[in-house]
């Protein structure tokens, strides 16, 4: 009887952030896509860099304040240690 209304509970928990989970697991698959440009099994330098300027370019160009605040997600699964070094052209 309690492991059923726990198990109610969970699910009208989860039935109320069901859209923030949506937004955030994009969010996660992005900082992928960024933490990506470091790794050197994705390319050489020059088109690991160029993949980077496109996710920046695509970034500032969205709507979503969270993109529009800086040149990719922040926060996402990349340390701030890896962002500075990409947005002072270090890393790759």
């Amino acid at each position: 009887m309690q492991l059923g209304r726990l198990a109610g509970c969970i699910d009208r928990g989860l039935d109320q952030v069901r859209d923030e989970q949506v937004t955030i697991r994009a969010y996660v698959e992005e900082a992928g896509e960024v933490a990506a440009t470091l790794d050197p099994k994705q390319g050489n330098e020059l088109q690991r860099k160029e993949k980077f300027a496109k996710l920046t370019t695509r970034f500032q160009r969205s709507h979503d304040p969270i993109h529009r605040s800086r040149p990719f997600p922040a926060g996402l699964g990349i340390p701030e240690i890896v962002r500075n070094r990409l947005l002072m052209g270090h890393g790759w």
